[in-house]
């Protein structure tokens, strides 16, 4: 994801709406010259992070985050509150990422099993 923000940075990236429908292949980008740019001004990539410096970087913007994605789980998720046991999306002996995410916030729950959660912002779309 640090490649994505740099070139970002560097090129600047268009509106959703601006660029053609993702296509789910291998394709020639789209010519956006003509269409307005947004550039980020900075980032910083931190490992290893603790559920707490989470907490304190998110009340103040939303944080990317690389996760393992299950796509079997995650795909047929429609609401509520999604946890580890639900769907084994990581294994902690291993840092294998594979999907992008936003996290926008955070909550507690009176649920038992799920003391807090992250809200987060996931680059599937609306309908997910």
């Amino acid at each position: 994801m640090f490649d994505a923000y740099s070139f970002v940075k560097t090129h600047g990236i268009v509106k959703e709406s601006d660029y053609a429908s993702y296509a789910m292949r291998k394709r020639n980008c789209d010519n956006t010259s003509t269409k307005q740019k947004f550039y980020i001004s900075g980032m910083k990539e931190e490992d290893d992070v603790t559920n707490e410096r989470i907490k304190q970087l998110v009340s103040v913007q939303p944080v990317a985050a690389a996760m393992y994605s299950n796509p079997s789980c995650l795909t047929s998720y429609s609401s509520g509150i999604l946890t580890e046991r639900d769907c084994y999306c990581s294994n902690p002996s291993r840092h294998d990422v594979n999907h992008g995410i936003t996290i926008v916030g955070y909550g507690v729950s009176d649920r038992p099993d799920c003391k807090e959660y992250w809200l987060i912002k996931n680059s599937w779309g609306s309908y997910w």
